[in-house]
């Protein structure tokens, strides 16, 4: 039942967008989910997940061009120029017993007073946030496909920064495999 449940979810998950999935039944009624085809197997089509771009904030050049109205919400956004998720890469395997994936991020110039970091897991926020050093660990995960975002907010919690999306997949032992001790 479990198993099912983890292949509906997957298949339901708009995550393996770019990556071929396929499903079969094996001779238990198990059913399995794959990005490999093999015999038997039925090819799901699985739909482009939707996003939102948000437009660039005015640099602060911008503002004193405009009369001279510069105002702290853009000066405060103007600040970071570059802002990426690091590690996990796109379509990165990642293999992890526990389930647990680290994060490392880039940002330049560093990030101010007052702002965090919000990590932003399959669409919604993380439970850990990265330290000053841009580290973090997810986790425990479950297998599978997933989608990570990085954004940067303010004090008041404005999104001032937002990294592209990352897809990776993390890869996990069975527990209903057979122990391999004594072979």
């Amino acid at each position: 039942m479990r198993v099912c449940l983890m292949g509906i979810a997957l298949a339901l998950s708009p995550a393996p967008a770019l990556a071929d999935v396929y499903r079969w039944v094996d001779e238990d009624g198990v059913v399995h989910f794959s990005d490999e085809p093999r015999d038997g197997a039925e090819r799901i089509e699985v739909q482009e997940p939707a996003t939102v771009r948000l437009p660039r904030p005015q640099s602060s050049r911008a503002s004193a061009a405009n009369g001279g109205q510069e105002d702290d919400d853009r000066d405060e956004a103007a600040g970071y120029e570059r802002f990426a998720i690091a590690s996990p890469t796109e379509e990165q395997t990642i293999q992890s017993a526990p389930g647990e994936v680290p994060v490392s991020l880039s940002l330049e110039p560093a990030l101010r007073q007052g702002h965090r970091i919000r990590l932003l897991l399959d669409g919604s926020p993380a439970d850990v946030s990265p330290s000053r050093s841009l580290q973090a660990t997810l986790g425990p995960l479950d297998r599978g496909p997933h989608t990570l975002a990085a954004e940067v907010t303010d004090a008041s919690g404005r999104v001032r920064a937002r990294t592209e999306t990352v897809t990776f997949y993390l890869h996990r032992p069975s527990v209903n495999l057979p122990s391999r001790q004594g072979n």
